[in-house]
């Protein structure tokens, strides 16, 4: 009986262990069953046919990502499906690109009939010069988190629990939802990724409670000591390996999100 004990706890270690690291997945109740492995060379492949194409096939590579990711998805074992189609991706992206191509324009024509003129007049030159940096990036950042943000919305509201066929949707907080993108960025990038694993935890804690799956809405129960364990040294790992190591990074976040998502009713 001590030998059968010991040998329970040994094996509970080793699972542990591997898990942290990636080797392995301990079975939970809400789980991602996508090998790191496949999902690695497929990652690839999606980045490569995006660029290749000059981002034309982009909302291609997001629907095949979409679909393979959502039916290996499962909450409180109930499992996923995706119901996205190849058209509506392309829609979902168009109004994004549309959008972005707005806001920079509209940005553009406000600095050279209005604002820099107002900047040199009021202020010292060093001031101008990084004041027009930031009035620069953060319109890229804007726009880029809006098309993203779009096709994020579009695979949610075609992802079902299986055999239903409607409900699927997020609290419509649009404003909230960029601000805390954009914010989230600049946190990490200034506190040189040492905030990254605080980012993820309170980007996907406001995402996950504001999602739901066939009218089931969902909860999120994740923490922070939990995501410094699981992202911390891997952020540095995408940064040493020059973003090889990047598709493994985004597998575990994916992982750890579904691991601790679940139904709320």
């Amino acid at each position: 009986m001590g030998l059968k004990k010991a040998l329970g706890k040994t094996k509970k270690v080793i699972l542990k262990a591997t898990d942290f690291v990636g080797i392995t997945n301990e079975r939970e109740k809400s789980r991602y069953e996508y090998k790191a492995f496949k999902f690695y060379f497929e990652f690839l492949f999606y980045v490569f046919i995006s660029v290749i194409s000059l981002l034309l096939l982009l909302p291609y590579a997001y629907y095949l990502y979409s679909k393979k990711k959502v039916n290996r998805t499962y909450y409180d074992n109930k499992k996923l499906r995706f119901d996205g189609t190849i058209s509506g991706a392309y829609i979902a992206y168009i109004q994004g690109f549309l959008l972005m191509i707005i806001i920079l324009i509209s940005v553009d024509k406000l600095q050279n009939t209005f604002l820099i003129d107002f900047l040199k007049a009021n202020l010292p030159e060093h001031a101008v010069g990084l004041i027009t940096t930031l009035i620069n990036a953060l319109p890229t950042i804007l726009s880029s988190s809006l098309v993203f943000y779009g096709l994020f919305k579009w695979q949610q509201a075609n992802t079902h629990f299986c055999y239903e066929q409607a409900g699927s949707f997020m609290e419509r907080k649009i404003i909230k939802s960029v601000f805390v993108a954009i914010m989230g960025k600049l946190f990490g990038l200034i506190s040189f990724g040492l905030g990254n694993p605080i980012v993820i935890w309170f980007r996907q804690r406001y995402t996950i409670n504001r999602m739901h799956f066939s009218f089931v809405k969902m909860r999120f129960n994740g923490t922070i000591f939990a995501s410094y364990k699981w992202f911390l040294f891997r952020y540095y790992l995408v940064i040493i390996t020059f973003g090889l190591y990047y598709p493994i990074y985004l597998h575990r976040i994916n992982e750890w999100i579904i691991i601790h998502t679940h139904c709320a009713g």
